[in-house]
């Protein structure tokens, strides 16, 4: 089918009336698939994405739910899964059939999830079959078709069970650090730090025919590192706008969106403006959202940079070093955090920083009394050619927070440990594993299991014991 053609049939998929403008008409012939996606006018925020395969079948659906104009109805839990039935039946008429049942259940937003799979081995096989939402109007707000599994490796043997959970737990380490137990991913989480121990077992995965590579992709690649004081720079004159390069006067604001803890605004160069142009495709929609642009995030609360990107291309005439570079970002550093040299560490790679590169990279770890926090880290890259600011991005909370938290733990590391072997087992699940042509096949592997749980457990709280569990 021609686009034009494939455009009719995804206004009609996806109900598009006057409401919405293009973004993206594409059509990549080689894969045979074309996207279509529509913003509505009074908030581009807000839209339509439909993926079509060049015989008009539906492909991917993803539809805003704060665009219906139907509201909340009175359908039935039983009614929805007959909508969502009949919505995939006019699609793919034998794929309720074809594929096995896999889930049907309600999520927090107010919708429900229904999936379908292919099976083998009486295991489901992911990314196969398909899934949808649909919303408490009757709206079908995502849909996803994948189709038949294929590549599916079959093991010779099956290694018993207790071997390779023994495997799994002879190197398991529990490593104390700082967390938030945020209330949105761990069940009973209260958002607040935590002292907690966090399991760390030797790998992710186990093939289930006992056959495992010593140096296997899902190991991680751990670099040879040393941690670095750091010190108040001498000179910090710069006033942080100028250390970022944004001159509000030559700039414009184009688009703003409340996150709810955090407010995020894009800011288009006044000369960049006129050198976009319009193009729909893929490419042209990026481009439009980020040729000439400089993207800032505040906290709302503080009003703090919490982080900072910029794509405008900057090039200067400058060569500077590294350390050079390294007393800029100490600058922006200490203008966040005044008190930074008692919290933060330098992160040094003993390869060292590649001086071909236009930028130098540097990662600032969060420590409290010498526990480090977990996924606390603040990164800046200094562009050497400028030197200006182009990325920032904070460690996501506010250091004042951590003196509140006790750091003596009233459980020792191998207790811990026997309280998440008592919980722990392993299961066979079909895992997607990728080759380096990007051909797929499924490997039936042994995975980590908590039967007796709500969920896998994330960390163990270093002062009560208690199982933290992340949400299914």
């Amino acid at each position: 089918m021609s686009i034009d053609e494939l455009r009719v049939i995804a206004l009609q998929i996806g109900h598009v009336d006057d409401e919405y403008e293009a973004e993206i008409e594409d059509y990549n012939q080689d894969a045979g698939v074309a996207v279509f996606a529509w913003k509505k006018k009074e908030s581009e925020e807000l839209g339509i994405w439909i993926e079509l395969a060049n015989d008009g079948s539906l492909l991917n659906l993803s539809r805003d739910v704060w665009s219906t104009k139907k509201g909340f109805s009175n359908f039935s839990e039983e009614q929805l899964k007959k909508r969502a039935l009949e919505f995939v039946n006019h699609h793919y008429p034998y794929a309720e059939n074809q594929f096995t049942l896999e889930k049907w259940n309600q999520l927090e937003e107010g919708t429900y999830r229904l999936s379908y799979v292919s099976m083998a081995l009486e295991l489901p096989l992911p990314f196969s079959g398909f899934f949808l939402t649909i919303a408490k109007s009757g709206e079908i707000t995502e849909f996803r078709y994948y189709g038949e599994a294929i590549n599916i490796q079959y093991p010779e043997m099956l290694v018993e069970k207790e071997v390779i959970k023994e495997k799994f737990l002879t190197e398991l380490n529990m490593d104390l650090q700082i967390t938030e137990i945020s209330s949105e991913l761990y069940v009973d989480g209260d958002s607040q730090l935590h002292l907690v121990y966090e399991p760390s077992l030797p790998f992710y995965s186990y093939p289930a025919d006992g056959h495992r590579d010593e140096y296997s992709d899902d190991e991680e690649d751990e670099r040879s590192e040393s941690l670095e004081c750091i010190f108040r720079p001498k000179e910090n004159q710069e006033q942080l706008n100028d250390l970022i390069g944004f001159d509000e006067q030559s700039f414009e604001k184009i688009r703003e969106v409340d996150l709810g803890n955090v407010t995020g605004s894009v800011w288009r160069t006044k000369a960049g403006s006129s050198e976009l142009q319009d193009d729909l495709t893929i490419d042209g929609f990026f481009h439009r959202r980020n040729d000439y642009t400089l993207k800032l995030m505040h906290d709302n609360e503080s009003g703090n940079l919490h982080s900072m990107y910029s794509f405008l291309n900057r090039k200067g005439n400058l060569l500077l070093d590294y350390l050079e570079c390294k007393e800029l970002a100490l600058q922006m550093l200490f203008h966040l955090y005044p008190l930074a040299n008692q919290i933060f560490r330098l992160v040094v790679a003993k390869e060292g920083n590649e001086e071909g590169s236009n930028h130098f990279h540097y990662e600032f770890r969060v420590f409290h009394k010498e526990i480090p926090i977990r996924v606390g880290a603040a990164m800046i890259s200094v562009n050497r050619t400028t030197g200006k600011i182009d990325h920032y991005m904070s460690p996501g909370l506010d250091p004042e927070l951590l003196v509140s938290v006790n750091t003596q733990p009233a459980i020792t590391e191998v207790e811990t440990k026997e309280i998440y072997q008592r919980a722990f087992t392993i299961k066979l699940e079909w895992t997607q594993e990728y080759l380096e042509n990007h051909e797929s096949h499924y490997t039936l592997t042994y995975v980590p299991s908590f039967p007796l749980l709500e969920g896998e457990i994330a960390f163990i709280e270093a002062q009560t014991g208690q199982k933290i569990l992340k949400k299914i």
